[in-house]
């Protein structure tokens, strides 16, 4: 009889999905700084990858495969960048954050994606994403993209705190409408100036502050230069009168420093992600450095 009532009382129990907080795994501290904002003091937030790891080659570990394992969501950069987290979330064991589970997003869904490869894809050409380019999340309109997947991700799995989250969503989307505007203006005299950079990551970035690209380090991604592609990108860069190197903070320095002691460029040193630089420590933190540091650098 005991045993009856409880289950009685349990079924007549209003639904709440979360007791306490929800554990939310992202892939990627960009996205785990966005998720914080919005998701406030009802979930706690970690990224599996740090800010100054090349997104493309993370090393799983066992620690990693606990924190999924334990997530109520698992939040991935899509678009196969992070396709070393597959193995992590399959050995989690947690059917709710595997693909196509309650518990699982791919924030690439709804971003305006370039350079999508048209014919042929192989090995020839490079690590080239078959999906297109996915390191959208430098361009900060795209954060505008993810932080609303993530308001109706977080409001679906927990309905009874939706108007809370929208909240913060709200005041995120006000932050950084300002900071778009304040980086657009410090932008605006330096629209059309031509720049290097070490490879194709920095493309939504650089269509974001309206540069042209004189080459890049690597002219196939993923493929270190020859002594022919750096001698090409050299002659290049002096043809444009190219003053500036974008070099992400991972990068191996040695042919960044050729070119730029031929070219008399300045090599400068911006940050992929939240954390990989002293001064990006949050979203917002990323583009100040980011922007500041390239302007400073044209002047």
């Amino acid at each position: 009889m005991k045993k009856i009532m409880l289950l009685v009382a349990v079924m007549l129990m209003p639904l709440t999905l979360f007791a306490g907080k929800m554990n939310i795994v992202c892939s990627d501290p960009n996205i785990a700084d966005i998720m914080k904002n919005i998701a406030g003091d009802k979930a706690n937030v970690e990224s599996l990858m740090n800010g100054m790891q090349d997104p493309h080659s993370v090393e799983p570990r066992p620690s990693m495969v606990v924190k999924v394992r334990n997530a109520d969501l698992m939040v991935v950069i899509g678009m196969d960048l992070d396709m070393w987290a597959n193995s992590i979330i399959e050995a989690s064991k947690n059917s709710h954050v595997m693909k196509g589970g309650d518990g699982y997003l791919d924030i690439s869904k709804k971003i305006p994606v370039i350079e999508i490869p048209q014919g042929k894809v192989d090995a020839s050409i490079g690590d080239v994403h078959i999906y297109g380019n996915p390191h959208y999340h430098m361009d900060p309109n795209n954060g505008k993209i993810i932080a609303k997947e993530i308001l109706d991700k977080l409001s679906e799995k927990d309905p009874d705190n939706a108007d809370y989250y929208k909240a913060n969503y709200d005041a995120f989307i006000e932050k950084l409408d300002k900071g778009i505007a304040k980086w657009s203006e410090e932008l605006k005299p330096f629209k059309g100036v031509k720049i290097a950079a070490t490879h194709d990551c920095w493309d939504y970035f650089i269509n974001y502050c309206g540069f042209d690209v004189s080459g890049y380090i690597e002219s196939k991604p993923a493929i270190p230069p020859s002594p022919g592609d750096i001698e090409r990108l050299i002659k290049k860069m002096k043809e444009d009168g190219t003053k500036i190197i974008l070099v992400d903070q991972f990068y191996d320095m040695s042919a960044p420093e050729k070119v730029a002691k031929e070219t008399g460029a300045k090599i400068v040193l911006i940050s992929m992600a939240v954390g990989g630089l002293k001064g990006t420590d949050t979203y917002m933190d990323l583009f100040n450095y980011d922007v500041d540091t390239v302007v400073n650098a044209l002047k």
